[in-house]
């Protein structure tokens, strides 16, 4: 598993409950799209730029936004993600953006190819369902396919379709709830939801949702827990009377382990056996998790990390 938090990319191990610091990321700039197959796919908010990188080797390639290329001025970018096209065994970014001042206008969809080393663009997308999405970063990569999510009276989520080029909406989580935290991961390659009441946090289960593509319908599958309420609330602790945060990140996608964050540490949440591990002290806010399994992939166009980005990489 990758994550993001300010300060360092970084890759947890649920094998031996350790930490492996990637880089140091001095500037929140830095954003992590996701990993697939064992690259991790990054973006350079003040260069405009993404990096598509393998920690395994080292190796890395870097390439500029569509904006230059496509004249698109003021557009501002609305969201990002990393896919696997496996019709056409290609690594793909794909970005949107939107006029400025008008949340009506059609999205411009441009798509990287990391095989072509390009920008396409197909269309303007026809999804306009979503008008804000914070930094626009996925959520999580199920089999190679971003998917974020929104609120609007329900929590709702929508994916990027490598056959259509554009966005389609899911069917609706029923979960909207001001007193739950909700999780979207890869669970077994399987979408799925994690979803925990803090509000009860001393004797809240986590309750995993599963979503059938088949059927195109979500399905609680079971409840695991409780997680160590004391150690993991949103607000105020009633057995130590204390500020603690916590925080849903994902879970480990083969094994099933339950990650989360308490009192600025990792922690594993094992359902077969019932219990906690510490993984780690971290230092600071994990901003994003993404399952992550090393690989010797090697893109046409990867150099040596140092040389692609001699800030990060030295």
């Amino acid at each position: 598993m990758t994550g993001a938090h300010y300060g360092d990319i970084a890759v947890l191990s649920s094998s031996d409950l350790s930490e492996t610091k990637l880089l140091d990321v001095t500037s929140a700039e830095l954003h992590m799209l996701g990993s697939i197959n064992g690259l991790v796919c990054l973006f350079f908010d003040k260069q405009d730029q993404f990096i598509v990188w393998n920690p395994a080797i080292r190796q890395a390639m870097k390439f500029g936004s569509p904006r230059k290329q496509f004249l698109l001025g003021d557009m501002k970018r609305k969201f990002h993600g990393f896919c696997w096209d496996a019709v056409e065994n290609d690594f793909k970014v794909v970005v949107s953006y939107y006029e400025w001042g008008n949340f009506d206008s059609p999205l411009s969809l441009y798509i990287y190819s990391c095989n072509l080393g390009s920008w396409s663009s197909p269309r303007n997308s026809l999804f306009n369902e979503v008008w804000c999405v914070g930094r626009g970063l996925p959520i999580a990569i199920v089999s190679g396919v971003p998917y974020w999510t929104y609120c609007r009276g329900t929590l709702k989520l929508f994916k990027f379709d490598v056959i259509s080029k554009d966005f389609r909406e899911l069917p609706e989580l029923h979960l909207f709830d001001s007193k739950k935290d909700v999780s979207v991961v890869n669970l077994k390659e399987c979408l799925s939801a994690l979803v925990y009441d803090y509000v009860q946090s001393i004797n809240s289960l986590v309750d995993v949702h599963c979503f059938d593509k088949g059927l195109g319908v979500w399905s609680k599958m079971y409840s695991v827990g409780p997680i160590n309420g004391d150690m993991f609330s949103c607000g105020w602790s009633d057995m130590q009377n204390v500020r603690v945060t916590g925080k849903l990140l994902g879970c480990f996608k083969h094994g099933g382990e339950i990650v989360f964050s308490a009192n600025s540490k990792y922690r594993c949440y094992d359902h077969k056996t019932d219990e906690i591990r510490n993984l780690r002290s971290q230092e600071g806010y994990t901003h994003k998790c993404f399952s992550y399994k090393a690989s010797l992939i090697f893109l046409k166009g990867m150099k040596p990390q140092h040389q692609v980005e001699p800030t990060l990489w030295k």
